[in-house]
């Protein structure tokens, strides 16, 4: 079930990497909310799709933090794309269903 909640716009810098492949891509995170996050990315060669479990990486210099969490593809438009977190559990039912 999809569901929404506030957005935060932000110009942070965030890694995707799709969960099964080799290789990150550096994005710019557009906006985050409790449930996902807009992504937007220069590298002509990122092929994402939607249903990807994908890794969102996140590092906060300024507080020292660095924040990792887990999505799933919900929506894209040429080098723009929508995602839904998801919990470690989720995943782990996600991957075992795509197998």
């Amino acid at each position: 079930m999809l569901t929404t909640s506030e957005r935060y716009d932000t110009r942070e810098k965030a890694t995707m990497q799709i969960i099964g492949k080799v290789g990150f891509v550096v994005a710019d995170l557009k906006n985050i909310s409790r449930t996902g996050a807009c992504l937007e990315w220069a590298n002509e060669n990122f092929y994402i799709q939607k249903g990807d479990l994908i890794n969102v990486s996140i590092s906060l210099p300024t507080v020292k933090r660095k924040y990792s969490m887990n999505a799933q593809v919900v929506w894209k438009v040429g080098k723009r794309t929508g995602v839904q977190f998801v919990t470690q559990d989720d995943l782990m039912t996600k991957l075992v269903k795509k197998s």
